[in-house]
């Protein structure tokens, strides 16, 4: 079965979306971009509010690891959220797991003004216990390293015949006061929250919901919160039921500008066109869910996120023109947006023909040399498998056939509607 997209009026490049709301800014009128990227969003099946296209591909080469290991690669791929974007296309912005702990943390469900200032006293009292514990343990340091000592700095300090006892006595007073401070600050907290956040901070605190991440550059596994594992292009390659994508446009209005860089001879070529016909065929195409593990709570960001009532002074849940308050959703917010589904393909196939209005030498006249062309965003490396030349037409077929499949898009989910 192959999928068929028909596309209108698109000036050679996926990449003129700077006008529909798709996670970007919204505007009154319609586009050329806003038409052609609602045909690519109602082929695929997606709302045009939750779809950015990657260009140029990423490879799909991750490293498989063994059950509960995750490669950096792949989970830096899956943890990062998409930044806001005005023409649609796909950059990786921070990590999403920081910004949901970071969401936990603003959370306050009864509103108690009382109960809140003796939480934030209590807070401050706890902030002031450890600078005075920092303070001892800087005074001791600054005091052993005043004379030569054959013990160390720990073993002095544990002595009780040595200078440094009376430090480590401050010290177990200090971290006894703190311990204490603390406990009052967390019961006081617990009694502003409900059992829901409760629940929701035990599981991402949790460590069985959490992945091991092997650190090339440091030679070092870290854990993190963890996605339910996915399919690897290998096993994704071996399955026979994946269908092609065809995506077709037309432009029959204004001038396209194409610039082609032919890797083998080193030239950069330009041409602008009258009128030209595209189409971008994948061999297999498909889209792979992004799953977080039980240590995320989308029930809670949902009903909660979207109650201002329910953040602490200082948060809104939207964009407002009070400059004073962070928002949890929307553009520049704390969690703007999670990825659902990235899509892959394997072997692209691009063709151009068109009539050339300005003819720009050199262009290509010989195949099976290595390129990358270029309009606006839409940026693709092959090899140029097909070249045809008439007085006013030019057409060429460039092949992306590495035996590597690649990502070329993401959906993702904004919480809410209102892109304002």
């Amino acid at each position: 079965m192959r999928l068929v997209v028909l596309i209108g009026f698109l000036n050679l490049a996926i990449t003129c979306f700077s006008q529909k709301p798709h996670f970007s800014d919204s505007i009154q009128d319609p586009s050329l971009w806003q038409l052609t990227y609602q045909s690519f969003s109602e082929a695929l099946g997606v709302k045009p509010t939750n779809f950015q296209l990657i260009m140029p591909f990423i490879s799909w080469n991750w490293t498989a690891e063994a059950p509960g290991q995750t490669s950096r690669q792949e989970y830096d791929f899956l943890n990062t959220m998409p930044i806001w974007s005005s023409t649609g296309h796909y950059q990786t912005g921070s990590s999403f797991s920081d910004a949901y702990n970071t969401f936990l943390d603003i959370l306050v469900f009864k509103k108690d003004t009382a109960l809140e200032n003796l939480s934030q006293n209590e807070k401050e009292a706890v902030d002031q216990s450890i600078d005075c514990y920092i303070s001892i343990l800087q005074k001791a340091k600054q005091t052993y390293d005043s004379h030569p000592h054959a013990e160390s700095f720990e073993r002095w300090l544990q002595n009780p015949y040595g200078a440094g006892w009376k430090y480590q006595k401050q010290l177990q007073l200090a971290e006894i006061d703190t311990m204490q401070r603390l406990k009052i600050y967390r019961t006081y907290l617990n009694q502003l929250l409900d059992s829901a956040l409760l629940k929701s901070r035990s599981q991402y605190e949790n460590k069985q919901f959490y992945t091991l991440i092997y650190n090339l550059s440091t030679n070092k596994t870290d854990t993190a919160p963890g996605y339910v594992s996915t399919i690897n292009s290998n096993d994704w390659m071996k399955n026979n039921n994946m269908q092609s994508l065809d995506i077709d446009w037309h432009n029959h209005t204004s001038s396209s500008q194409i610039q082609l860089t032919d890797k083998h001879r080193h030239i950069d070529a330009h041409a602008v066109f009258d009128s030209i016909t595209v189409s971008i065929s994948l061999d297999k195409w498909g889209s792979i869910p992004i799953i977080p593990l039980s240590w995320y709570n989308e029930a809670l960001v949902l009903t909660k996120g979207n109650n201002s009532n329910a953040l602490r002074s200082g948060y809104l849940s939207h964009p407002s023109t009070n400059e004073n308050s962070a928002h949890i959703f929307g553009k520049n917010g704390m969690l703007p947006a999670r990825k659902t589904n990235f899509l892959v393909g394997y072997k692209a196939t691009l063709k151009i023909k068109g009539i050339i209005k300005s003819p720009i030498a050199p262009l290509p006249e010989i195949t099976n040399d290595s390129c990358i062309i270029k309009s606006g965003s839409f940026e693709m490396e092959g090899k140029i498998t097909e070249i045809k030349r008439t007085n006013h037409t030019y057409s060429m077929v460039i092949e992306n056939h590495s035996e590597t499949p690649f990502i070329w898009g993401v959906l993702f989910h904004t919480f809410y509607d209102t892109c304002n």
